[in-house]
């Protein structure tokens, strides 16, 4: 009974630490992805689904070029899918353009993110912020992607650029990413 006990304490107290700030010697690096490209594609939505762990709901949401992606709560899974404007409209469509409105949008947005997980689809970017320590003076990263290709509800994503801003003063670094 005691070790049962135990156990049950040691589950509690990990999944506590999970909101914990930093420890001694590390600190938040900040992450944002970007898409710099959907208007490019006009005939297709690009859409932000989310998985939520903690409150057990699915939505999705509209992105848009340079907007940044976000997925809400650290556990929560994102997952990007396209789809024909004129099948989203002939489905209801969904006015939500951001992961918090998701979840008050219409029934359409949960519809859509449940086949989206269900299918497995890849989660293929990180939009998660990260402890790193204190000795890599990095506070933000920044990925700016370019789509290249869209197939079956599928995107095909193409790294362009890294932007990283540091802690200590010095300027933002720019990388371009060369084919």
């Amino acid at each position: 009974m005691l070790r049962k006990i135990l156990i049950i304490l040691i589950s509690i107290l990990n999944l506590l630490k999970a909101d914990l700030p930093p420890s001694d010697g590390y600190h938040m690096m900040e992450i944002n992805t970007y898409i710099t490209n959907i208007s490019d594609y006009s005939g297709y939505e690009v859409l932000g689904c989310v998985s939520s762990v903690m409150h057990n709901q699915n939505a999705c949401y509209k992105l848009s070029d340079n907007q940044e992606i976000e997925k809400g709560y650290k556990f929560n899974r994102l997952y990007l899918v396209v789809i024909k404007k004129e099948d989203l409209e002939a489905l209801g469509g969904i006015d939500a353009t951001s992961v918090n409105e998701s979840y008050n949008a219409n029934g359409l947005s949960i519809q859509i993110a449940e086949y989206v997980i269900k299918h497995n689809f890849n989660d293929m970017i990180t939009v998660q912020n990260t402890q790193i320590e204190d000795k890599y003076p990095i506070s933000k990263e920044k990925y700016y992607y370019e789509i290249t290709n869209i197939k079956d509800m599928m995107l095909t994503l193409k790294l362009k650029r890294r932007v990283i801003s540091f802690t200590d003063g010095r300027k933002d670094k720019s990388i371009e990413i060369m084919e």
